[in-house]
């Protein structure tokens, strides 16, 4: 969704793969499940840049517009 936004990004190295910490603002409109949107995150990130990253994703809703 173009709406999503992410902040608090870092990056923690380990001997075997790197974790992207994240936290994702995804408006409250969006219908996928939290545990949905970390799939396809993980999925891209995979695609994007190989399987030696992993996300660890915290969801917030954003639900400042909604309520108008």
């Amino acid at each position: 969704d173009n709406g999503a936004t992410i902040h608090d990004f870092r990056l923690v190295e380990g001997a075997t793969h790197t974790n992207l910490i994240f936290d994702v603002v995804v408006p409250f409109r969006v219908k996928m499940t939290d545990e949905q949107i970390k799939t396809r995150l993980s999925e891209l990130i995979f695609e994007k840049i190989g399987n030696n990253y992993f996300a660890v994703v915290n969801i917030d809703r954003d639900v400042s517009k909604e309520i108008g």
